[in-house]
C-alpha cells in the first residue's frame, strides 16, 4: 500500500487549482474573504448572523423573493427547452454542465448578498459616526441639478403608470432579464455579468462603513409618496436599533435584514450600470431597455431622496472600477481580437448596425 506524502498532495492540490479558471476562483476566494471578514465583525460587535424572514419593506415580499424568482423562471426555462429538443445525451450534459455554472454564479451572488446585508445591518456598531450633514450640504451647493433631475422625473410620470413604484421594478426587473438573456443568448458576457455585479455587492458595504450616512429624506421629503412611507418606517427601524443595540438585533434582525439604511454609494446606480454596461456589450435585445433603466435609477435615486447626489458619481466609479477589474479576470473567455476592443463602444454601434440591417430586410 502507496502512501501519499504531504508534498505529493501540495501538488495534486496545486495542480487541481491551477485548472480552475481563474475568474472562478478569484470569486471563490472573495467570497470566502467577505464571510470571514463579517465573522470576525460579528465576533468584535456581538452581533448575531439571520435568516431573513417576514415581509421586506422595500419589496414588498420575502427578502429571498428576487433570487427564488430568478432560478424558478431559469429552471422552468431550461426544462420546456429540454422537453422541446427531445432526447439528446450529448445536449443534455451540455445543458447540465451550463445549469451548474449559472446556479454556481447565482450562489455566490446569493452569499455575497447575506453578507452584504449583515454589513449593512452592523454599520451603525462599527462606525456610529455620521455624513448626512456633509452630504447634504453638497446637495444644497447643486440644487439646480436636484431641480433639473425632478423636471426628468416629472416627465417620467407623464410616461410610466404608477411611477412610483418602477425604482425597484426596473431594477429587479433589468436584473431578472439581463441575467436569462445572458444564459440564453451566446453566454460570451455571463461571467463578465455576474462577477462584476458581485463585486459591486462586496465592496459596496464596505464602502458604507467607511462613510455612514442614512439618506437625505431625514432633511426634506421627496417626489415619491410610496418612498416616503418606506423611509418612514425604515428610520423607525434604525432609530429602534441605534437605541436597542445588540440585543435589538438578537430579538429583531431576522425581520430588519433588509431594512438597513445606506446612502454613500447607491448600489441600485452601481449594479444597474454594471448589467446595463454587459447587457450593450453583448448586444442582447435588452440593451436599449437597461440604458433607460439605469438613467431612470439614477434620476429616481436622488429626487425620492433615498440618495445624496454625490452617491450617483461614486455609484458609477464603483460600476466602472468592478467592470475594468472583471474585463481583465474575464478576457481569456472572449476571442483575442476583443481583448482591445473598445467594449461598450462597440457594443453600441454593433446594436444599431444589427437594428438598422433588420429594418432594412
Amino acid at each position: 500500500m502507496s502512501i501519499v506524502g504531504p508534498e505529493c498532495l501540495r501538488s495534486k492540490l496545486w495542480s487541481k487549482l491551477q485548472a480552475v479558471p481563474r475568474d472562478v476562483l478569484v470569486l471563490i476566494v472573495c467570497a470566502v474573504s467577505f464571510v470571514a471578514f463579517a465573522v470576525i465583525c460579528s465576533f468584535v460587535t456581538g452581533a448575531p448572523f439571520v435568516l431573513p424572514q417576514g415581509e421586506s419593506p422595500v419589496l414588498g415580499a420575502e427578502a429571498t423573493a428576487p433570487i427564488v424568482i430568478t432560478v424558478g423562471v431559469y429552471l422552468v426555462a431550461g426544462l420546456i427547452a429540454r422537453l422541446r429538443s427531445g432526447p439528446n445525451c450529448g445536449a443534455e450534459r451540455g445543458g447540465l454542465s451550463r445549469m451548474t455554472v449559472d446556479l454556481f454564479l447565482l450562489c455566490a451572488l446569493a452569499v455575497v448578498l447575506y453578507i452584504h446585508f449583515h454589513l449593512k445591518m452592523w454599520v451603525p456598531l462599527l462606525n456610529d459616526r455620521s455624513f448626512d450633514t456633509t452630504f447634504f450640504a453638497i446637495d444644497e451647493q447643486f440644487r439646480f441639478v436636484i431641480d433639473g433631475m425632478r423636471s426628468v422625473r416629472a416627465a417620467f410620470a407623464k410616461i410610466l403608470p404608477g411611477v412610483d413604484s418602477w425604482y425597484d421594478i426596473s431594477f429587479f426587473s433589468l436584473f431578472f432579464l439581463s441575467f436569462w438573456c445572458h444564459t440564453a443568448g451566446t453566454r460570451r458576457f455571463l461571467f463578465h455579468n455576474m462577477v462584476a455585479v458581485t463585486l459591486v455587492e462586496l465592496v459596496g458595504p464596505l464602502i458604507y462603513l467607511v462613510a455612514p450616512a442614512i439618506g437625505p429624506f431625514v432633511f426634506e421629503t421627496g417626489d415619491n409618496a410610496h418612498a416616503t412611507v418606506v423611509q418612514g418606517q425604515m428610520h423607525s427601524q434604525f432609530t429602534a436599533m441605534q437605541a436597542g443595540g445588540v440585543p435589538w438585533f438578537e430579538a429583531n434582525g431576522a425581520a430588519y435584514f433588509t431594512a438597513p439604511l445606506a446612502a454613500m454609494p447607491s448600489l441600485h446606480v452601481a449594479a444597474a450600470f454594471v448589467l446595463a454596461y454587459y447587457a450593450v456589450r453583448a448586444r442582447l435585445l435588452i440593451a436599449p431597455y437597461a440604458v433607460l433603466c439605469v438613467c431612470f435609477i439614477a434620476v429616481e435615486a436622488v429626487v425620492t431622496r433615498w440618495h445624496y447626489l454625490v452617491d450617483i458619481p461614486v455609484g458609477i466609479g464603483l460600476a466602472a472600477c468592478a467592470i475594468v477589474v472583471t474585463n481583465r479576470l474575464c478576457r481569456f473567455r472572449l476571442p483575442q481580437e476583443e481583448w482591445t476592443s473598445t467594449g461598450a463602444l462597440d457594443g453600441v454601434r454593433g446594436f444599431i448596425l444589427s437594428t438598422a440591417n433588420r429594418r432594412g430586410a
